[in-house]
């Protein structure tokens, strides 16, 4: 009875795998993709915003972005996704620059990091090859973030005046993309893409000094915050 089930089992395999075989080669051998890209990253929202008295502020300008992502389909335009997404965001100081020029009388340069964030996501590609050599790809995903928002510090002869120190957040993403490929030999082609992205990261325990005479004043606080960003990236992939 057991040697029976086992072989019962195995001829079901074998069935299986021959009808994903023959599946793949009805529709193009466009079953399993994957896609590498880099691009420029416009941020949305809370993350871009510039003011001291919102917590929120994420004083984030026009970055970079890359993204990997692979899809399979047991169906013609239907399939999985998995994706990895990362980018640097560079930091918008001239309007707070100004204000502590003014407030201090002092004409600050600005020590800065990038706003850095990272992402993994898994969701559903609808795809399919338009003409011999031109495919179109819609992504719909959802998954982590991780976040690392900007340190930004102004400083005069080793005194500092202000400085809102780098913050950890992380929390849920969600992302939405529309590419097109072109194939350029075999299963090698190149790719563009348009993308957005939005997370809500919370952030906790993040400081910030602020001069008051000859003291600093410290403050301590925790936010959510909306961060969005709008991809337009190139690259590579292959498809099988």
């Amino acid at each position: 009875m057991g040697i029976d089930y086992l072989y019962a089992m195995k001829f079901r395999s074998i069935i299986l795998i021959v009808v994903l075989f023959c599946s793949m080669k009805l529709h193009g051998q466009d079953v399993l993709v994957m896609d590498a890209s880099i691009g420029v990253s416009v941020p949305l929202g809370q993350v871009s915003k510039v003011d001291i008295t919102v917590p929120e502020s994420g004083f984030a300008g026009v970055g970079g972005s890359i993204r990997f992502w692979v899809g399979l389909k047991p169906t013609k335009n239907l399939g999985f996704l998995f994706q990895m997404s990362g980018g640097l965001q560079s930091v918008k100081t001239k309007d707070l620059q100004q204000y502590l020029q003014s407030t201090y009388g002092i004409s600050f340069t600005p020590i800065t990091t990038f706003y850095r964030y990272g992402t993994i996501q898994g969701g559903m590609l609808f795809s399919g090859i338009v003409e011999e050599r031109w495919a179109l790809d819609a992504r719909l995903a959802v998954g982590y973030l991780w976040a690392n928002s900007s340190m930004i510090e102004f400083t005069e002869n080793g005194t500092t005046y202000f400085k809102i120190y780098e913050g950890h957040g992380k929390g849920i993403s969600f992302s939405a993309g529309f590419g097109a490929r072109y194939k350029i030999y075999k299963a090698f082609y190149t790719c563009m893409a348009f993308d957005f992205l939005g997370a809500f990261p919370t952030f906790e325990n993040v400081v910030t000094e602020t001069r008051n005479g000859t003291q600093l004043d410290f403050s301590m606080k925790n936010y959510t915050q909306f961060m969005g960003t709008l991809q337009l990236s190139g690259g590579i992939g292959l498809a099988f």
